[in-house]
């Protein structure tokens, strides 16, 4: 499973780098890198199935089907990653992010560091 390995090491850089853009009071740039770490380690998991969606939503919706419907993982692991992606995309597109501030930013970054650990244990499991 080398590129399960690489998009978790991936996944771990982008939850450092949410913290460190976190501590500099970058929040939607925090937000978006917190929600990446969840995209990468979903891309983890699904390389192990031999999927690679073409989109967010696809990941999203593929994760959704292979891992959450199947009882291999919490729903919450979906949810959590799809209300990261509608806060990303509002960190990424809107004119003024503000509403996203630090609260926000904290609790994005908890899920992802959930999201990353327990994908990572899923991985590692026989």
């Amino acid at each position: 499973m080398p590129e399960a390995e690489d998009w978790l090491s991936r996944a771990r850089s982008a939850i450092e780098e949410a913290e460190a853009l976190a501590e500099g009071r970058f929040f939607p740039a925090s937000i978006t890198r917190s929600y990446y770490a969840m995209f990468y380690a979903a891309r983890a998991l699904l390389t192990t199935k031999g999927v690679s969606p073409k989109s967010h939503g696809g990941t999203l919706q593929k994760f959704a089907e292979l891992f959450v419907r199947t009882g291999l993982l919490p729903a919450e692991m979906s949810s959590a990653l799809g209300a990261a992606m509608e806060l990303r995309e509002q960190a990424d597109y809107q004119v003024n992010p503000s509403a996203l501030g630090s609260v926000k930013a904290k609790e994005v970054l908890e899920a992802a560091r959930r999201f990353v650990d327990r994908a990572a244990a899923f991985l590692q499991s026989p």
